[in-house]
C-alpha cells in the first residue's frame, strides 16, 4: 500500500521522428450495440455512430476496439448486446481492423452467439482476439 502522501513517479513522453518502419496504433474502448441498433436504418446508424471519428481511425494502420456483444442472426432477448452479423462489415468500413471478443457479453447466446461472432468478425476481414477456431488459436499471437 502506497504511503499518504506518496507521489506518482514522473513520467516523459518524448516526441521524435520515427527510425526505421512504423506503424499508428488507434485504439478506442469498448463498443457495445444495445438493442439491435440500426434494425430500421443500418448505415444510417453507422453514420450516427461513427461518422465523426472515422476520418481518424481511418488514419490508424491498426484500429482496435473491444467487442462487447454477440453478432447473430438469432432473435433473443437472452442479451442486451445482441446485434445483426451485418455490423461487422459496417465496423470494418468504419475502419477498424481488430477486435477484442473475450469479455463478458460475448457468451450472451451461448457458444452459438459466440461461434456466429468470431465468423462475422472474420468474414468481414476483421482481426478477432481472444477467441479461436481452437485453443492454439484464441491463444496464440496475431500477426
Amino acid at each position: 500500500m502506497a504511503e499518504r502522501g506518496a507521489t506518482i513517479p514522473r513520467l516523459d513522453l518524448v516526441d521524435r521522428e520515427a527510425v526505421g518502419s512504423s506503424i499508428t496504433l488507434t485504439a478506442v474502448g469498448d463498443i457495445g450495440f444495445a438493442g439491435r441498433p440500426g434494425a430500421k436504418g443500418l448505415q444510417d446508424a453507422a453514420d450516427r455512430l461513427f461518422g465523426g471519428i472515422r476520418p481518424i481511425l481511418e488514419k490508424g494502420d491498426v484500429v482496435f476496439a473491444n467487442f462487447e456483444g454477440v453478432l447473430s442472426s438469432r432473435e433473443s432477448d437472452a442479451g442486451l448486446f445482441v446485434t445483426s452479423p451485418k455490423w461487422a462489415g459496417i465496423l470494418a468500413d468504419a475502419g477498424f481492423s481488430v477486435l477484442h471478443l473475450a469479455n463478458n457479453h460475448v457468451l450472451d447466446l451461448g457458444p452459438e452467439g459466440l461461434v456466429s461472432t468470431f465468423r462475422a468478425i472474420e468474414g468481414a476481414g476483421l482481426i478477432p482476439l481472444g477467441v479461436g477456431s481452437s485453443v492454439a488459436g484464441a491463444l496464440g499471437p496475431v500477426f
